[in-house]
């Protein structure tokens, strides 16, 4: 039997350290270091530091300079990663960080991706890989306007080239200017708001995620009526709205492995939404609905033919 490389009773620990130096390469500005500075960011030995870099050396992971002596990431980690990502099943992904947010919050989460100028919100699975949504307008809704705010100025420009900015109701943002103000102001805050701009009795709160190659793929959120998110509770629920994007943008990769081809997530559309025929003012009730007509009452005793 091979020799271990560290004591049994110190094996964990010895991994954990390996990480941690793994940890410390950040290009671009952290893309070299050297063994002293390694030693010193971690708080260990000289002697120990080098031993766990001839062992990270020896499976692949790290390398050293031939030139400058310094210590770099190794090509291994970009196959493993590569290998991680074409065994990964993305949709996979959202399920436990949305769990938590619905923990969380108490509300529903919602994943959305964006086509042809709408935002697919999907509604079930049939199987991993094959999601089934509605379409509702990307204009009108949070998760819809996460994306777009986090789109290229380009990838952006033409994504409002296919929106057609209908109102759904008078709070609906119906011109361009408008909403790229809107998605100006939600991309510095880093979630996107739908105030009864789809619904008047909706309020939802969105934010984007983001793949392995760092593009936007996707958003999720809650959505709920105007009392269960109230103005003194959106500060909280944003936060948590933008922990659950960027855990589910962690799990996929987010940004490791640009050089990769990009995600392309779809969802199969079942309904597309349609705007009203008819736009009320917030708080206008319906016609009243016509009486039922009552039927003449038959002496006592009749019977019915």
């Amino acid at each position: 039997m091979a020799e271990p490389r560290f004591p049994r009773a110190n094996r964990v620990r010895q991994l954990e350290h390996a990480l941690s130096v793994l940890d410390l390469f950040r290009p671009p500005d952290r893309g070299e270091l050297t063994l002293s500075a390694i030693a010193e960011e971690l708080g260990l030995s000289e002697e120990y530091a080098n031993k766990l870099l001839r062992h990270l050396e020896a499976a692949g992971v790290v390398v050293r300079g031939p030139v400058s002596g310094g210590w770099r990431l190794g090509i291994r980690l970009a196959e493993l990663g590569g290998y991680a990502i074409a065994t990964l099943r993305p949709w996979d992904e959202f399920r436990p960080p949305l769990a938590a947010l619905q923990e969380a919050t108490g509300l529903g989460g919602l994943i959305a991706v964006l086509s042809g100028g709408r935002a697919v919100h999907v509604d079930e699975f049939r199987g991993p890989e094959r999601p089934l949504g509605r379409a509702f307008p990307a204009h009108a809704t949070s998760l819809g306007k996460a994306i777009l705010a986090e789109l290229p100025a380009d990838d952006r420009d033409a994504a409002l080239g296919e929106i057609v900015l209908t109102p759904w109701t008078t709070r609906t943002i119906v011109t361009k200017e408008a909403l790229i103000e809107d998605l100006t102001a939600a991309k510095e805050r880093g979630y996107a708001l739908e105030d009864a701009e789809f619904h008047e009795a909706r309020r939802s709160i969105g934010a984007a995620v983001r793949d392995h190659t760092g593009a936007v793929v996707a958003a999720v959120g809650v959505g709920t009526t105007p009392s269960r998110l109230p103005d003194a509770a959106l500060d909280d629920i944003a936060v948590a709205v933008v922990e659950a994007a960027a855990e589910i943008s962690r799990r996929l990769g987010a940004g490791t492995l640009p050089a990769l081809p990009p995600w392309r997530p779809v969802v199969e559309v079942k309904f597309v939404m349609e705007p009203p025929l008819e736009i009320r003012p917030a708080g206008a009730t319906a016609d009243p609905a016509a009486k039922p007509t009552r039927r003449r009452p038959r002496p006592k005793g009749s019977r019915a033919t």
